[in-house]
């Protein structure tokens, strides 16, 4: 569906959501194009890229899966791309991920009534709920972490040994 003559001007790769199989054999050559290359620009860029393996997902969405795969944004996809059980981690994240995205209690929340009969009139509910709920760390200063994902976190040695949960962490102190 991707490669027809009416997403021809457009650069992007295919649909995680719709064409999942065909976005993971992209993404499966990606990589391997990433090793044969020695790539190392950081995971976040190339997901950004409107025909990489994240198909121009979008800043937020892009910051969200990589939090959610306990992956930094700017660590180099040589290094992913090298270590199978990070790489496979990803891979099998990436349609659960965008799953949420059909899911019929998202499009209750955020594709709901409008607040207005106004077409045009920005639907401040949809945003909230769109923000509180699926926005999970861009542009946040607060981020809560289940316990499956700070286990994650933990077992890939990710957080300081240091910190006390429940109380103020910063790198700057």
């Amino acid at each position: 569906m991707w490669n027809t003559r009416l997403w021809s001007c457009s650069r992007s790769g295919p649909d995680c959501i719709i064409e999942t199989d065909a976005a993971l054999a992209y993404l499966d050559s990606w990589r391997c194009k990433v090793l044969r290359e020695n790539t190392v620009a950081p995971i976040l860029d190339v997901l950004l890229e409107p025909d990489g393996p994240g198909a121009g997902i979008g800043q937020h969405l892009a910051n969200n899966l990589l939090f959610e795969a306990a992956l930094h944004p700017d660590m180099p996809s040589v290094c992913l791309c090298r270590d199978d059980a990070l790489y496979s981690e990803l891979r099998a994240l990436i349609p659960r991920f965008m799953a949420k995205f059909v899911d019929p209690v998202y499009f209750q929340g955020c594709d709901s009534i409008p607040n207005t009969k106004n077409p045009f009139s920005f639907n401040s509910l949809a945003d909230n709920n769109f923000c509180a709920t699926y926005v999970r760390v861009y542009r946040k200063n607060k981020v809560r972490v289940s316990a499956d994902l700070y286990n994650l976190y933990q077992s890939h040695g990710l957080l300081d040994p240091s910190h006390v949960v429940g109380e103020w962490h910063s790198l700057y102190i």
